[in-house]
């Protein structure tokens, strides 16, 4: 959707906003939803992000969302805390393969809601 809007394409055009439809329906049942995780957190976030680029920022659920993620990600900036990276060996369950690599520190998404930007 981010290349369609890079090519012109705004809400109130008839062919964009039949094919949206479904996307803003969803965002609206998301709103009050509670998350358990960082995948659903995202999957959000990139979808208000979008539909809000395309001009569809005046729908509830999206306003809503980007506030939420505005007010998180502002607080994360506000704190100063840049060292995000943990050990990989002081937590359970980390699969061998990324036993090597640094992993994010947990208090950073409590409940999935990444503090940290999340580049989208």
């Amino acid at each position: 959707m981010g290349k369609l809007v890079t090519l012109g394409l705004t809400a109130g055009m008839e062919m964009l906003d039949s094919r949206v439809r479904p996307y803003r329906v969803w965002l609206a049942s998301q709103v009050f939803r509670p998350t358990g995780n960082v995948f659903d957190v995202f999957e959000r976030a990139l979808v208000a992000s979008l539909l809000a680029a395309a001009g569809y920022g005046g729908d509830a659920a999206v306003r809503e969302l980007v506030r939420s993620r505005l007010d998180t990600v502002s607080g994360f900036v506000q704190d100063g805390r840049y060292d995000i990276y943990d050990e990989p060996s002081r937590h359970k369950g980390v699969p061998e393969i990324w036993r090597n690599r640094p992993v994010i520190h947990p208090d950073l998404y409590p409940f999935g809601e990444f503090r940290s930007p999340l580049d989208i």
